[in-house]
């Protein structure tokens, strides 16, 4: 099936649809691949590279969002393949600290890239990545998307006051 987020993207184009289609979506998206893989094509192409302290720190990092991300998306996963559960917030597990565990997960991951990068010279040049993923996901594609979609449920507003929006903290009383 289709990304959602496509479909509600294409309902405020004008013009030429296969354009837009492939401006917005194909060429954009190359471009985003292309920049936010910078920190990847760094650590491999740099002859300066060395595992350090920054490296196992970096990749401890990557783990955690690994970890964030995997348990996040099995924890949904789970919760929708309950019938009883179907267009019911997620309250419990990973989303009882952070309403998008799966988001915040992705963007560590990209951070302890990053952490791994500064162990080549001039390696603070692939901060881009982790900024420009951390943006998207909290201003563009990634929570403001899933939010759209949860505020239709029963109990968001409460869930919304309770629960930290991206990083994990503790529930408000």
């Amino acid at each position: 099936t289709e990304d959602k987020r496509y479909i509600e993207l294409r309902k405020h184009w004008k013009g030429n649809l296969a354009l837009n289609t492939y401006m917005r979506i194909f060429v954009l998206q190359a471009v985003l691949v292309t920049v936010t893989s910078v920190a990847l094509v760094y650590i491999g192409v740099s002859s300066t590279a060395q595992m350090s302290i920054l490296g196992y720190v970096g990749a401890a990092v990557w783990t955690v969002g690994f970890l964030f991300e995997a348990i996040g998306d099995k924890q949904l996963k789970h919760h929708l393949q309950k019938a009883d559960q179907r267009g019911r917030l997620l309250k419990t597990g990973l989303r009882r600290l952070t309403r998008h565990p799966s988001y915040f997960g992705e963007s560590v991951m990209w951070w302890g890239i990053f952490i791994v990068a500064l162990s080549a010279s001039y390696g603070w040049v692939a901060i881009i990545t982790p900024v420009i993923i951390t943006y998207l996901l909290l201003f563009v594609s990634g929570v403001p998307l899933a939010e759209e979609s949860m505020r239709k449920k029963p109990g968001w507003h409460e869930y919304q006051r309770r629960t930290s929006v991206f990083f994990p903290l503790p529930p408000k009383e």
